[in-house]
């Protein structure tokens, strides 16, 4: 089923007319992962279970789903964190952190055609082999929330860009001061976006010629899924989605593509339960491979996209959108949309 998809995915390309000029691709993206949350949460489309067959009640997103072009059904291949950051950044679906260095990435893509500047905001994900990709990122240094130590790594970076990290890391610390249960997960998600902002707008201040890249991970929500259950989940992606309303406003206003995913799902045995993605019980459940893929850009057509896509599917979508060829080592494909497919596909995917 997916082949032939792919197949009309193609077919639906070729046919496309010629690119209007009245829309622009954009300049600069920003990849927002948001590790652990499965769309069977989220989308009012979909609904998750327990694995006893109990439904989840869904948390309603206006700002993360709103305004967008949500594609519903997206798969991960494998759900986890490496493999799922090594396949979003790829194209291809059996990349691993270990096959990133050999691999022509979305990042060497946008490095060598247009000379992007890669940064990254990453509380999780960020392997050493895609740390090397990049120019400058700010990353946790473990997976700790109650004792985070965040690190920056960067070669060549603008040095008001590594000013902006070196004084995000010194206050970090304060963001968790005191915090307890969900505002605890949430705070941690906050400073991964609060910094990402501040990084966004010296860009655009201090270097506004410069094209970037900037790819996020708030690591927050794997966590509380992890180790205390549904409920705080529940809260913490409602927290995120507030957290995230005036971020998604600089995109918008600076014209900025928002690409909003995860890395992976996550399941529950139980209403009670803690979560759980990778082990023998949950690898296979939907609410543990089912992504959410959100997308914010001015060429792309606000709406629902039905039909079967994959984890793999997102690089060359962005590339699409930001009217790059598409020179990936990969196997996934841009999805149809008609606005998107008019003004960029029709030479691109």
């Amino acid at each position: 089923m997916r082949n032939i998809h792919k197949i009309l995915i193609t077919l639906f390309i070729i046919n496309c007319t010629a690119a209007s000029a009245s829309v622009p691709p954009p300049q600069n993206a920003v990849l927002f992962i948001a590790d652990g949350l499965g769309s069977h949460y989220i989308y009012p489309e979909l609904m998750a279970e327990t694995h006893d067959g109990e439904k989840l009640q869904n948390t309603p997103c206006p700002n993360i789903t709103a305004g967008g072009l949500r594609v519903l059904y997206v798969k991960a291949p494998v759900p986890k964190t490496g493999p799922g950051h090594s396949v979003i950044i790829t194209g291809n679906s059996k990349a691993t952190t270990e096959t990133i260095p050999e691999t022509t990435t979305l990042f060497d893509v946008l490095r060598s055609s247009e000379e992007f500047l890669i940064l990254g905001v990453m509380e999780r994900g960020s392997s050493l082999n895609m740390r090397e990709k990049q120019d400058a990122i700010i990353y946790a240094k473990s997976n700790s929330i109650r004792s985070p130590i965040f690190k920056i790594q960067h070669k060549n970076a603008p040095s008001e860009i590594v000013k902006v990290m070196e004084q995000q890391c010194s206050m970090m610390p304060a963001y968790m001061d005191n915090t307890t249960g969900a505002a605890k997960y949430r705070m941690y998600n906050r400073f991964a976006i609060e910094t990402t902002e501040k990084m966004v707008k010296t860009m655009l201040q201090e270097y506004p010629s410069k094209r970037f890249l900037l790819i996020v991970n708030v690591g927050g929500l794997e966590s509380a899924g992890h180790y205390a259950g549904f409920s705080t989940y529940s809260e913490v992606i409602k927290g995120l989605d507030v957290d995230l309303y005036s971020f998604k406003k600089l995109c918008r206003d600076n014209h900025i593509v928002f690409l909003f995913t995860s890395d992976h799902g996550i399941s529950f045995r139980t209403v009670d339960s803690r979560g759980g993605n990778a082990g023998s019980d949950y690898v296979g459940k939907t609410e543990s491979l089912c992504i959410p893929l959100v997308i914010n850009a001015e060429n792309v057509k606000t709406g629902i996209l039905k039909g079967e896509h994959g984890q793999e599917d997102i690089a060359p979508t962005l590339l699409s959108i930001l009217d790059i060829a598409n020179t990936l080592d990969a196997d996934g494909k841009a999805p149809p949309n008609q606005k998107l497919c008019k003004h960029l596909c029709y030479n691109r995917c």
